[in-house]
């Protein structure tokens, strides 16, 4: 398995466990996710995104501004974000 693969092997994996998080919100409407859950996802979200560009990068930025609190609305930014980590991984704009 090649590099890149390997890392849209991650990126998958952690796509997976946000939108795992967004099925598994709470059913009253509040959009409340598990907040452990939650946090980890979070924390490997962002070392993953740090390892696999350069320190200062926007994707890592973002994800620590907009990704702050265990609600449905900033699972989605953040999966968002992990979409748009995989597209340049795929066209090979990262740096290791």
């Amino acid at each position: 398995m090649t590099s890149r693969e390997n890392l849209i092997r991650q990126v998958d994996e952690l796509i997976s466990a946000g939108e795992e998080l967004l099925k598994n919100s709470n059913a009253e409407g509040k959009g409340k996710v598990d907040r452990k859950m939650f946090s980890e996802w979070r924390t490997r979200a962002m070392s993953f995104i740090e390892r696999s560009f350069k320190k200062q990068n926007i994707y890592l930025e973002n994800f620590k501004k907009e990704v702050e609190y265990p609600e449905k609305q900033f699972v989605e930014v953040g999966v968002g974000i992990l979409r748009a980590v995989k597209k340049d991984i795929e066209s090979g704009d990262y740096a290791q």
